[in-house]
Parts: structure tokens; sequence; C-alpha cells
């Protein structure tokens, strides 16, 4: 078996290749990590920070060309998970990424890293992604105990924890992928100050290009699309009962403070007949956190309508996954009829908002039998 070292020197190898900016870049370098919580932990560590891009640099670091193709095709041939951990022959994205084979120290378990090679050095700061479109993560080897549970983490350093604690909970319940943002949700600016660029058209003032649980032409988003095509691909598509798109979110503690943690499907308060079904993932996950934390308060939007900010209407995956608008994920609305009916795949994305005690690391265990026991 390979050892975690060996990822590095992949990063190494690459990062002498051309880069589209005139920044030196330095490599990426986590070949310290003895384990996927602490390989995540080191990459999230070069997440672009808030405040970081004028709208030029921004451009820059987006795709271009056939380089979307080239991202959204590596995050596939990861799902199919032949053993192989490489990009595509012939990927347009060779000089920014690579795919790594990496080996848990403590499970032994290998897994495929789709990761960037290249980082902006900063001053006195920690080096930065170059592009920031986000890494990739999924079991090298398509074992039939693999779960169709499908993780991510949009809002690194933001939602502080949330990307450790979904690569914890992955590892654990022997889940299908996990997608981490690599940029911070204000990376543009943050909107007090925000270039002009920066606000997103169908979502409004309140958010940001480099949010990519709102803006559809952010990498993230678009991995997320070629998850989801994938696993609609699948014999069955996603199934409620065994399959899931888990995305893990931080709420302050002042925010809706009576709930620690706040379950949605992406349909808000106004719908709340729609999570009625006790056979929901929301509510079986509920279910399972109240044996788990009890003495804690874990809601839906049924059970809390007063919290109309954690509801998730607005998050254009969730729409997606919904059906909301098959034409434009942005479109604003959401209709309840979409969890009657009969073809509907209205449950099968789960939007988690926590407190920061549910996302401490001392509950990554509870957290992990939690999803185990839903699926």
């Amino acid at each position: 078996m390979f050892r975690p070292k060996l990822l590095l020197l992949s990063l190494i190898l690459l990062a002498v290749s051309p880069i589209p900016s005139s920044a030196q870049s330095v490599a990426v370098d986590c070949h310290l990590a003895n384990s996927l919580e602490t390989l995540v932990e080191c990459l999230e560590a070069y997440t672009v920070p808030s405040d970081y891009y004028s709208c030029t640099t921004y451009d820059t670091a987006q795709p271009h060309g056939d380089e979307l193709a080239g991202w959204t095709a590596a995050v596939t041939r990861l799902l199919n998970a032949d053993g192989t951990c490489a990009l595509p022959d012939g990927s347009p994205i060779s000089t920014s990424y690579a795919v790594s084979r990496f080996v848990d120290g403590l499970t032994r378990d290998p897994y495929c890293v789709l990761a960037e090679t290249n980082a902006v050095p900063l001053a006195g700061k920690h080096d930065v992604f170059q592009r920031g479109w986000g890494y990739f993560i999924t079991p090298a080897v398509a074992a039939p105990g693999v779960r169709p549970l499908h993780f991510s983490a949009p809002h690194p350093l933001f939602d502080s924890g949330t990307p450790v604690q979904a690569a914890a909970v992955l590892k654990r319940v022997v889940g299908k992928s996990l997608l981490i943002e690599g940029r911070h949700r204000w990376a543009l600016g943050k909107l007090a100050a925000s270039p002009t660029c920066d606000t997103i058209a169908c979502a409004g003032p309140a958010y940001n290009k480099t949010d990519g649980a709102h803006d559809t032409n952010e990498p993230f988003h678009q991995a997320l699309v070629a998850v989801h095509s994938w696993q609609q691909a699948r014999t069955g598509g996603c199934p409620k009962a065994s399959c899931g798109y888990i995305q893990w979110h931080g709420k302050g503690d002042e925010t809706c403070p009576s709930d620690n943690v706040f379950l949605s499907s992406g349909i808000g308060n106004s719908a709340a007949s729609c999570y009625s079904d006790t056979t929901l993932p929301v509510n079986r996950i509920k279910a399972q956190l109240n044996g788990a934390f009890p003495g804690r308060t874990h809601v839906t939007p049924r059970d809390d309508p007063s919290c109309t900010d954690l509801t998730a209407t607005r998050n254009i995956f969730g729409r997606l996954v919904n059906g909301v608008s098959s034409a434009n994920v942005c479109t604003t609305g959401a209709s309840s009829s979409i969890c009657s009916t009969p073809a509907t795949t209205f449950g099968s994305f789960v939007h988690i908002e926590q407190d920061s005690i549910s996302r401490d690391p001392t509950n990554y265990n509870r957290w992990s039998s939690v999803i185990s026991l839903s699926f």
C-alpha cells in the first residue's frame, strides 16, 4: 500500500507545471497527515480567505476553456472507484489539480483525493489555494460496504469544524463521497465593501459569488451536479431509505437559539406539512439524534416554524435535488407540491445546521452512529 507521504510527492511533482497566475507558486504540503481527518484539516488551512479576491483575480481563478469539464470529469472518475487514483488521461486541469492515493493511518482504508497542487504564499499568513475550486474524496475501491451517502461542506473556515466533521463521519460510516469548498464564502469581499462583481443575480446581495451553496457558477456546485448526475444514473437513483446528499453547516449559537440542530430538506416553514412523513431522512436523523444527544433539541421546519433563517430554501443544490426548478435552480419560490408527488426526490437532500457543541470533535462517533442508523 502507498503511504500518506506519497500524497506530497505527487503534489511537488505537479507544482512545477505552468500555472495561470503571475504569483510564484508553492506546493500544497499535507505530508504530515496521518488520517482522513488530519488530511482535511491540513487542506482546509489552504482555503482562500475572506476579502481575498478582486474581480480580476477571481476571474483568473475560475475555470476557463475546457477546465470546468475537466474538473467534473475528474469527480466522476473518482466516483467510479476502480482502484486507480488518477486524473482522466489528458485532463485539462493537470497543471492545477492531481488525484492521489491516501491511506488512513488508523483504519488502513485507501481513498482517492482530488486536490489542488499549487498554493500562493502570503506574507505572515498561511499559503492559500491558487484556484480554490475545492477538493473531493472517495473510497479508492467500490467495495460492497460503501454506502451511497454523499457529504459536502460548502463553508470552510466560516462554519468552523464542519469539513473535518464531515470527513470523520464519512470514514466511520463508509460513505461514498466528500466535497469541500476551497474558498471562504466571502472570498470576493464582505457585503459591506464588496466589489460590484460579487453578487449573484438570482439570490440578491445577501450572497457572494464564492458561496458554493448559492452560486451556480462556483466549481463546488458544479462538482455537486456531477455527483448528482452520477448517482441518478445508478439503479434506482438515490432511494431515500439508503441514499442521501448530506450537507454539513454550522450555525451561530445565537441563531434560532432554542434549537441545537436544525434539519431541513430545503423546503421552508410554509410547507411544514412536507415534514410529516416520519420516514423522511431528516426525521430519521432527528430521532437518532434525540437518542444520541439526550436533553438537546433537534428540529425540522415543522417543529420550529419560527426559525426561518435555516430552512435552506435558497440552497441551490437542494433545489436541484428537490426538482424545484429543473431549468434554473435559482428561481425564487418553492412549491410544497413536490413533497406529495409520487416520483419526487424530495427528502434525499439533507441540510444540517448545528451549534458549536454538536460540531465538537468529541461528538464525531455519536454523529457517525446517528447517520449509520438513519440509512
